[in-house]
């Protein structure tokens, strides 16, 4: 199945009363590892979160103020790194209380989302994410509810 393509977070197509749902990893952020040697015994590795796009995910919080719309986070992380995703979302300055995070381990995205996530009060609802198959499963779950994209930066 094919996907509409999106690099930037500015290109999301937001209407009134929105609901975006967006991946972490490789669509929002991407992990920098930086490696400190403080001697020849003793490394540290240091995991900073990068945005992919930070200007445009700006815009599109702006624009979903604008609308009255809404963002989720979906992840297939699983909840035991909650604080480690927490950490990640201080540093990029978003608040993870404001902005919500479905963590699915191992559980499809589209049957959490299903579940979990009440859409009835929406008329645009949006799945981003980087990988084609999340984009299938969540497609095969909501069918024309949802209108996924699929992020490439």
């Amino acid at each position: 199945m094919g996907y509409p393509v999106l690099n930037s977070f500015n290109n999301v197509p937001i209407t009134q009363k929105s609901l975006i749902l967006c991946d972490i990893d490789d669509t929002l952020l991407t992990n920098k590892f930086v490696k400190f040697t403080a001697n020849k015994n003793n490394n540290l590795v240091i995991n900073l979160p990068k945005y992919t796009d930070k200007d445009g995910f700006t815009n599109l919080l702006q624009k979903l103020q604008k609308t009255n719309s809404k963002l989720y986070f979906v992840t297939a992380r699983n909840i035991k790194y909650i604080e480690f995703t927490r950490r990640q979302f201080k540093i990029l300055g978003i608040d993870i209380d404001k902005y919500p995070v479905y963590f699915c381990g191992d559980i499809p995205k589209g049957i959490i989302i299903k579940k979990f996530i009440n859409m009835t009060n929406y008329k645009n609802i949006i799945f981003i994410d980087d990988l084609k198959y999340n984009l299938d499963n969540v497609k095969k779950e909501l069918g024309n509810r949802i209108k996924c994209i699929l992020f490439q930066k």
